[in-house]
């Protein structure tokens, strides 16, 4: 028999797996699903205040909600509508129940329970045009629950020569941390970067004035197919380089500044920069450093392009050029961080930049 028990919440539509193929339900009868998928119940007084429809258009919306979502729901003597959620599978309730669980879970579940429910959430509950969210406690629950999985339990591998292990204690607190002390030691590590959700380098490895280990190791990643994220530690910026610059050249996520550095490293404020860059979205920063980075990438091809040659020659090089250069800034604005590492690295080695 065909599965008609999958419904998809979490990517801002109501959408329903019917005879094996996924449909999207929209206007008041996503509506009163979601209610229904959400909280199992809806009165008919609360439909008709947030639709503003008649109890025969009502009846009507919960009639062809069903039908489009292969559901039967029982009238509660004129009161409203319920829906047995037994055996259903619904992504924003699996994704609660993940959530909520975790304050009971040792360190390790907790990290792969949030793993997993970060992997459901998408774009976030429906969103209705015309209608107040249904369920609206379900829904503060969920966005709660979106901030708790997005800010915590993450995997991080933290590479620094000395202050490695105090940055991971200050993390471990929300987190699951792992260290390298060295480049051998992250060379051990590098064949399960995928287990990881961010890497937190320091520039320097070693304590002689040219050692830029950490560059080193991001680029190691950016050549990847891993999707993890890079956020740099450092003491000093590289020479002649501006920040931002240094940022989008390696991709990063963003910059840990540190005032001191090893035994009087401010350890709690580097522990806090690094959690602010996660709350963010460390993934999205990197992408947009990437994104960024195409504008001047793009224009010294271009400028590479034209050089002893007519424009009536270069055209067709440029408008090639151009297509390859919007192949990474599609996959960077899509958050596909993987994709635009490696169409930024094959740009970059079709070009001779860098």
């Amino acid at each position: 028999m065909v599965d008609l028990r999958r419904f998809e919440l979490l990517n801002g539509e109501v959408r329903a797996s019917v005879n094996g193929a996924w449909c999207d339900i929209r206007g008041a009868s996503g509506w009163v699903l979601a209610a229904l998928l959400l909280d199992g119940f809806v009165f008919k007084s609360q439909i008709k205040k947030v639709t503003g429809l008649s109890d025969e258009a009502i009846r009507k919306v919960i009639q062809r909600a069903g039908d489009r979502a292969g559901l039967t729901f029982t009238n509660d003597r004129g009161r409203g509508w319920s829906l047995d959620r037994t055996g259903l599978t619904i992504d924003a309730i699996d994704f609660l129940d993940l959530v909520e669980e975790c304050d009971k879970a040792p360190d390790e579940s907790r990290a792969t329970n949030l793993a997993r429910a970060r992997t459901l959430w998408r774009s976030g509950p429906p969103r209705f045009a015309l209608y107040d969210p249904p369920a609206p406690e379900i829904y503060r629950r969920l966005q709660r629950a979106h901030d708790q999985a997005m800010a915590s339990g993450r995997r991080i591998l933290v590479i620094d020569d000395q202050i490695a292990e105090a940055v991971a204690n200050a993390l471990r607190t929300e987190h699951v941390c792992e260290i390298a002390t060295s480049f051998a030691q992250f060379r051990a590590i590098e064949p399960r970067l995928g287990d990881f959700d961010l890497v937190v380098v320091d520039r320097r490895l070693r304590l002689d004035a040219i050692d830029s280990s950490g560059d080193l190791i991001a680029e190691r990643i950016n050549d990847r197919s891993d999707a993890v994220p890079v956020l740099m530690m450092t003491l000093k910026l590289p020479t002649h380089v501006h920040l931002d610059d240094w940022e989008m050249k390696l991709g990063l996520a963003g910059v840990v500044l540190k005032e001191k550095d090893g035994g009087g490293a401010e350890v709690d404020k580097i522990a806090a920069r690094i959690n602010e860059v996660i709350r963010e979205g460390p993934t999205e920063r990197a992408c947009s450093a990437i994104e960024a980075s195409m504008v001047r990438y793009r224009r010294q091809a271009r400028k590479q392009l034209e050089d002893g040659r007519s424009l009536e020659q270069a055209a067709p090089l440029v408008a090639r050029m151009n297509v390859e250069a919007e192949a990474v800034v599609e996959r960077a604005t899509t958050n596909d961080l993987a994709g635009a590492r490696s169409r930024r690295g094959a740009f970059l080695r079709n070009y001779r930049l860098g």
